[in-house]
């Protein structure tokens, strides 16, 4: 039960932000956090659990199924949960890339540093922000690489 509401608390944090962009951070925290892979090893729990479940040869008693049934709303309830953070997750990323897509970006030249600082040169220097980039990337290369101070910057 504990899993399931810390979903739902998860789905509320991200999901009520009407930004995009927000959401979208907010989802990537959590994915940076592990809910990835935590969400794979509920899954994997899940069907293990199944499959322990069809081997029993013992007739369920009936305070056994109050129970069976119990554990299975509450697997249901979480499978739901996660299926609402994947499914707000693919909305937010169709979102955003029919406007990067404006910006003549796509899904393979968003994962390449050059392709997308090209896009951003060119979209800050249409408004005449060109300055103003270049003194971010001037603050950006003081920052360290090689101490732990300056990765968690990063």
């Amino acid at each position: 039960e504990i899993k399931a509401n810390s979903m739902a608390l998860i789905n509320g944090i991200v999901n009520i932000p009407e930004d995009v962009d927000y959401r979208s951070s907010m989802r990537e925290q959590f994915i940076r956090l592990g809910i990835k892979r935590t969400v794979t090893t509920i899954r994997q729990e899940i069907v293990d659990e199944e499959k322990n479940e069809g081997e029993a040869d013992k007739p369920p008693q009936r305070k056994d199924s109050e129970r069976q049934a119990k554990k299975e709303d509450e697997v249901e309830r979480l499978l739901t949960q996660i299926s609402v953070f994947e499914e707000e997750s693919d909305a937010d990323r169709d979102e955003l890339a029919e406007r990067f897509s404006k910006l003549g970006l796509d899904e393979l030249t968003l994962n390449d540093s050059e392709h997308l600082f090209a896009a951003l040169q060119k979209q800050v220097n249409t408004v005449g922000l060109g300055h103003t980039l270049t003194a971010l990337l001037r603050y950006m290369l003081i920052i360290p690489v090689d101490s732990d101070g300056g990765i968690k910057t990063w």
